[in-house]
């Protein structure tokens, strides 16, 4: 939607002392509207009203000097949606006030509101960092984005309690919309602070579950009163034998799951989180002591051919708080959430496949994050040495 210019005269209903009113500008934008002034004022017979044009002694001048401010305000919309692809009311305000450049902070806002790619979560992760960043102070501007106002946004977060590798996330956060600016020509790229600001980040042991807590998962009988229990269960599960987010185990449904030629494969996905490839032929992950493979008998019990994700659409907190008690019934004693089910395929199979292969199935961009797996598979496997009674 564009933002569209007209014509306003008398909009007060009130003559001056000489009798005349001002000719404005309005704005309009999705039901709202914002007036500008033309510092032009004629009297009432000297305006058509229909033709919404001056009638004066000097009406050619003036006229002309009406049309050009509705051309300078077309072509700086365009100037703008061509550059930032978003244009409205708070921005066209914020260059007339002679800013040449939106402020930072509205410039990530805008980023958020008409970026559809990221998925839900990532969105609210970043418009949790973009409010921290207007607690501290708003708006900041792009000429302020230096080493002091990352410094005191740092020192403000650890104000707060947060944890340090929250504090982290929200630097990351700002780093991501630091170079988009660049990107798009809004800041230059020497005078990021980042190249300077010395992040810090705790390292946290990843955590996954052992082949004796997945057996115990497997073995759980539940009442037809716990169904939604058994359907979670299953769920997760399938994400220890496949990889998948929770996002993708969702989204699941007859067009990514089907059998061809190779028997039962996960195919024509995209993950939501990464954009990439999904490609799993589940005949040949996890096979149970019959030769049958274990997501694919998961698979089986939920499968429908009429394009329904096959699993009912729960949020995670509340996924995750079945899976509290699901691992109590299953005397796991360790914090479950449905992304240790992604963590315990990677380390099940870490020492099993070349870490390439893992980077793939994982869709990992750096293999440094799939080698994380890689050294807690190694740290598990000595930690079940070190249970064993010789």
């Amino acid at each position: 939607m564009k933002v569209t210019f007209s014509f306003l005269y008398n909009r007060k209903k009130k003559l001056n002392n000489r009798g005349e009113a001002a000719i404005e500008i309005r704005a309009y934008y999705n039901g709202k509207n914002k007036i500008i002034s033309t510092k032009t004022y004629v009297t009432p017979h000297q305006w058509d009203n229909e033709k919404r044009i001056v009638n004066h002694p000097n009406q050619i001048h003036l006229n002309l000097h009406l049309q050009k401010q509705i051309d300078d305000l077309e072509r700086l919309q365009t100037d703008h949606f061509l550059r930032d692809k978003i244009f409205n009311l708070k921005i066209l305000t914020e260059l007339l006030n002679g800013k040449d450049k939106i402020a930072f902070t509205t410039f990530i806002k805008n980023e958020l509101d008409c970026n559809s790619s990221i998925c839900k979560r990532t969105k609210l992760t970043h418009q949790n960092t973009l409010n921290k960043l207007i607690e501290l102070q708003s708006p900041i501007q792009f000429n302020e984005i230096n080493y002091d106002l990352i410094q005191r946004f740092d020192y403000f977060l650890r104000a707060k309690g947060l944890a340090i590798n929250t504090i982290d996330s929200h630097h990351k956060n700002l780093i991501i919309y630091i170079h988009l600016a660049v990107k798009k020509g809004l800041f230059e790229d020497k005078n990021n602070p980042y190249m300077y600001f010395k992040r810090t980040k705790e390292k946290i042991q990843k955590e996954a579950l052992t082949e004796c807590d997945i057996e115990a998962l497997e073995k759980l009988e539940f009442h037809p009163l716990e169904r939604h229990l058994e359907i979670i269960r299953d769920m997760f599960l399938f994400s220890c034998y496949t990889g998948l987010r929770i996002s993708d185990v969702l989204r699941l449904n007859s067009d990514y799951i089907f059998q061809n030629g190779e028997g039962w494969v996960i195919d024509n996905m995209k993950s939501k989180k990464v954009k990439k490839d999904i490609y799993l032929p589940l005949e040949k992950l996890f096979p149970n002591e019959d030769g049958i493979s274990k997501p694919i008998s998961i698979i089986e019990k939920y499968y429908t051919n009429d394009k329904k994700p096959f699993f009912n659409k729960l949020s995670e907190a509340y996924i995750n708080r079945r899976l509290k008690e699901i691992a109590q019934l299953a005397h796991i004693d360790k914090r479950v959430t449905f992304h240790i089910g992604r963590n315990t395929f990677a380390t099940t199979l870490a020492q099993k496949i070349p870490t390439p292969l893992l980077q793939k199935l994982l869709q990992h961009s750096d293999i440094q994050t799939t080698m994380v797996y890689v050294n807690l598979s190694k740290v598990m496997i000595k930690e079940g040495l070190d249970n064993v009674s010789w």
